[in-house]
């Protein structure tokens, strides 16, 4: 049988593509879009990726403070000591 992926799957992904990409200024580039947003223009699947998007950025600020070290370890299904260790190596993920 053949799996698709759907929307439950897309916020993980998400989430994990933004710590390998870790792409630089996110949060600034975030705060950006939501404050000067043409909310005409982010209707339909542009305003659904821009809150999928923003989820996963404000997930992964709020699992962990500013050392890596997890606040809500049951948010994961990853060792703690793993996810430490990605989120220290790529901790400018947020700002």
């Amino acid at each position: 049988a053949e799996r698709t992926t759907g929307a439950a799957e897309l916020l993980p992904l998400l989430i994990f593509l933004l710590i390998q990409a870790n792409p630089p200024q996110l949060h600034s580039n975030l705060l950006f879009i939501s404050k000067f947003r043409n909310p005409n223009r982010l209707i339909g699947e542009q305003g659904y990726f821009l809150t999928n998007i923003m989820s996963a950025q404000s997930f992964l600020e709020s699992v962990c403070d500013d050392d890596g070290v997890l606040q809500h370890e049951r948010a994961l299904t990853i060792a703690a000591e793993d996810f430490r260790r990605e989120y220290q190596a790529r901790k400018a993920i947020v700002y």
